[in-house]
């Protein structure tokens, strides 16, 4: 496994930076207004504004929508980090942080869908 800031790299596949767009990930119990970071055929990487993370939930059926025609009904996502990135300047506040998301098995639309947008919208590796 590739050595990454001092933590183990997960994903098997090329991240790629998106230049930041704006995205909506909706998911059964939650909302993300984000943006996305990185992305990868196998997951994706978006900064929010909240209060806590919702780590250790198995796979969840969700919708990703975002700029440049990414839209993507019934994606399998599961949270595998949530780390705060930066404190609010007042307690109560919500903070800044990254969440990683990992892609479970995606239909073959989903796949052309997502390689699509990274060729399109991929800004260098990640």
């Amino acid at each position: 496994m590739k050595q990454w800031q001092g933590d183990f790299e997960r994903r098997g596949k090329e991240r790629v930076y998106t230049g930041g767009g704006h995205a909506l990930v909706v998911l059964p119990q939650e909302r993300l207004l984000c943006e996305m970071v990185d992305v990868s055929m196998e997951g994706i990487g978006v900064y929010y504004l909240g209060r806590g993370s919702l780590l250790g939930g198995g796979m969840q059926r969700g919708i990703l929508v975002g700029v440049d025609d990414l839209w993507l009904a019934g994606i399998p996502l599961r949270t595998v980090s949530d780390t705060v990135v930066r404190v609010p300047l007042m307690s109560g506040r919500p903070c800044v942080r990254r969440r990683g998301m990992h892609f479970g098995s995606l239909s073959g639309t989903q796949r052309q869908v997502l390689e699509q947008y990274i060729l399109l919208n991929g800004r260098g590796s990640a």
